[in-house]
C-alpha cells in the first residue's frame, strides 16, 4: 500500500464532519435569503440543473427567489421541480433587475459577471 492510499482515518473524519458542515451551510443560506427578503431585495438563481433543484427544495425556498435563469433555451418557460420557480432567459434579468444573483456553479462566476455587466446590471453575485 502506498502512503497516500492509507486515508481511512481522514475519510472517517470527513464523514464525521459532514453533518455539522451541512447544517452550517444550510443555516447560512436560509439566513441569507431571509435577509434579502426582509430588505426587499430581488434574488435570482443562475443555473437550473439538479444542483439548483436540490438547493431550492432542501432549503425550502419559495418567494425568497424571484426567478431561476439559465442560458439553455430549451429550459426557458419551464418550471423548477418541487418549487415551481419559472426558468427565464438571462435577458429577462434586464427587466427584473435583480439585486442578488446566486450562481449554482462557481466555475462560471466570471462569465456570469460579464453577462450581467453587458446587460447593464451590477447585482451582488455569490456562488454556491
Amino acid at each position: 500500500m502506498l502512503p497516500g492510499e492509507d486515508d481511512l482515518p481522514r475519510l472517517r473524519q470527513l464523514v464525521d464532519e459532514f453533518e455539522t458542515k451541512l447544517a452550517e451551510k444550510m443555516t447560512f443560506w436560509r439566513g441569507f435569503f431571509a435577509e434579502c427578503r426582509s430588505r426587499g431585495e430581488r434574488t435570482v438563481l443562475w443555473g437550473s440543473g439538479s444542483k439548483a433543484v436540490a438547493f431550492l427544495n432542501d432549503l425550502g425556498l419559495s418567494d425568497e427567489v424571484g426567478y431561476v435563469t439559465d442560458i439553455n433555451p430549451h429550459r426557458h418557460g419551464m418550471f423548477m421541480p418541487g418549487t415551481g420557480h419559472e426558468i427565464v432567459p438571462t435577458e429577462e434579468l434586464k427587466n427584473y433587475r435583480p439585486d442578488v444573483v446566486v450562481a449554482m456553479n462557481p466555475v462560471y462566476v466570471d462569465e456570469i459577471r460579464g453577462s450581467l455587466e453587458q446587460m447593464g446590471l451590477s447585482p451582488r453575485l455569490l456562488a454556491v
